[in-house]
């Protein structure tokens, strides 16, 4: 995420959404990018206790977005669990020339590279 690139889509007034890809993993983060966004995707590897904690602080602190209102959190309840840290993955990318972090993943890390007859379980 370029912060600059953020910075001026708040400034012509073009909505802000701060994805995954950030990895969002505290408060603190959620503070940062509250001058920007309104709605922010928590990074996949957080816990529900850890989701939980974060939404609670939004609500004691009163972190707000740009609209005035309380920042609103988003989570993955299901998908693709990549191998890479929310979603930060390049295999993709090097194998096929399809970037995963552009929603053009070839899924790389599901496919099997052994014969598994071969072993035993």
């Amino acid at each position: 995420m370029d912060q600059a690139v953020i910075a001026y889509a708040r400034q012509i007034g073009m909505e802000v959404h701060i994805s995954t890809q950030v990895n969002i993993t505290n408060i603190e983060t959620v503070k940062f990018y509250a001058m920007f966004a309104d709605t922010m995707m928590l990074s996949r590897e957080l816990s529900l206790n850890q989701v939980k904690k974060i939404c609670s602080q939004i609500e004691k602190e009163q972190v707000k977005g740009p609209s005035g209102r309380l920042v609103e959190i988003e989570i993955f309840g299901h998908g693709a669990l990549c191998m890479a840290v929310s979603g930060k993955c390049y295999m993709s990318l090097h194998s096929h020339n399809s970037s995963a972090n552009r929603g053009a993943c070839k899924q790389n890390c599901r496919k099997i590279y052994c014969d598994r007859s071969r072993f035993w379980f």
